[in-house]
């Protein structure tokens, strides 16, 4: 009897699975990157104010500058020149008097594939500019681009109702084994 449950449970697991979307692999968002998910009393856990997202960045991919700090920014400045990687933050001038910790972020590539360096500084956007401007942010921030390779296609899937079909015939060949497996008559030899 406990055969033939399992045989009739087995198929319904085929249609109880569901598959991963695409959704859950989303990349991290700068303030996962900093360490700032749960709220922004602790200080990033990066070596620098800035970094890049996703890490395992494709040629496909459009990445993101991350930059953490006290400024908010306009937009951000951001020219390639071979592997090396320029980002100005252009601050706007608005300020709290100190202001409280920012998360600015700027999307640019995608990029071919190798390993790249950027460099990050903060600007003024407003006249006159203050004596402290520009200054450096983070220097030297390293990240890699890999090679793309073939796209991904998603597999084909079966639909509900062909879920349940399937998993309705193999219940009954399961229950047709085992009732073609019953008692075989004895031989008795030498008869």
């Amino acid at each position: 009897m406990k055969d033939v449950l399992r045989l009739l449970l087995l198929p319904w697991l085929f249609v109880a699975a569901t598959a991963a979307t695409a959704g859950d692999a989303d990349p991290a968002t700068c303030e996962d990157a900093f360490g700032l998910n749960g709220g922004y009393e602790n200080p990033p856990i990066t070596p620098q104010p800035a970094t890049v997202i996703p890490v395992h960045a494709t040629s496909n991919d459009v990445l993101t500058l991350c930059t953490f700090g006290f400024i908010y920014a306009d937009r951000i400045a951001i020219s390639v020149s071979g592997n090396r990687i320029s980002a100005v933050v252009l601050d706007n001038g608005f300020s709290f008097s100190p202001n409280p910790p920012i998360v600015n972020r700027e999307a640019f590539g995608p990029l071919p594939p190798g390993n790249y360096l950027m460099d990050v500084s903060v600007d003024a956007d407003f006249t006159p500019e203050p004596v402290n401007y520009p200054y450096v942010l983070a220097t030297d921030v390293p990240f890699t681009v890999s090679g793309a390779g073939a796209v991904a296609e998603p597999a084909p899937a079966l639909g509900d109702f062909a879920k349940l079909l399937v998993a309705s015939i193999l219940a009954l060949v399961g229950l047709a084994s085992l009732r073609s497996r019953g008692p075989k008559p004895r031989q008795v030899l030498g008869r």
